[in-house]
């Protein structure tokens, strides 16, 4: 309807404006979408910014030496998520072993949450005709990576409802674990 391959429609659809959209369902599915990526965004976020205090609080004797790590060196600009995930896993490696091992689950969800983090941030809605069944039908969605324009369907990720639970519910294990962890 917007173009002729999921390309073109996914772009037509993340690019333009939503009150030039016709068609209801991909703007049930661009809202859908925003809801997800702003709450997994936003949790994740603050796993993130737990990580980076509990470091600070780690290598400083004092909070203000804190504020200074965590703005000079953890934040946004020079250390990414996954650089603050492995020295906190170092950490805790080192300091709690006992706890390291008992939740080992945890820990992978937390590798697996950075893994979400990054498609929700750089992949866009996928709005081809399958996606659009797929979404009338049990509200599954799904983002495109487009690595190469040719082959979009081998980079698609779907989110069924139970999907989309399951990640809600790791991300809310993962930061209630760091947590318990940083308290």
């Amino acid at each position: 309807q917007y173009g002729t391959s999921l390309f073109e429609n996914s772009l037509y659809v993340s690019c333009l404006n939503l009150k030039h959209m016709d068609d209801i369902v991909p703007q049930q599915m661009f809202q859908k979408m925003a809801l997800m990526r702003g709450y997994f965004l936003n949790r994740i976020t603050v796993i993130e910014k737990r990580m980076e205090m509990f470091i600070a609080n780690y290598f400083c004797k004092t909070e203000d030496q804190e504020i200074e790590l965590v703005d000079w060196l953890l934040g946004d600009l020079l250390v990414s998520f996954e650089g603050k995930r492995v020295v906190f896993m170092k950490i805790i490696e080192k300091h709690y072993n006992g706890s390291f091992i008992k939740d080992s689950i945890t820990i992978t969800k937390l590798r697996d949450i950075q893994s979400t983090r990054n498609k929700f941030a750089h992949r866009i809605l996928n709005v081809s005709d399958e996606a659009i069944v797929r979404f009338k039908k049990d509200g599954t969605v799904s983002l495109v990576q487009f690595v190469d324009k040719k082959r979009p369907e081998d980079r698609l990720e779907w989110y069924t409802p139970e999907r989309e639970k399951q990640v809600m519910e790791d991300i809310e294990e993962v930061y209630t674990w760091l947590e318990n962890m940083t308290n």
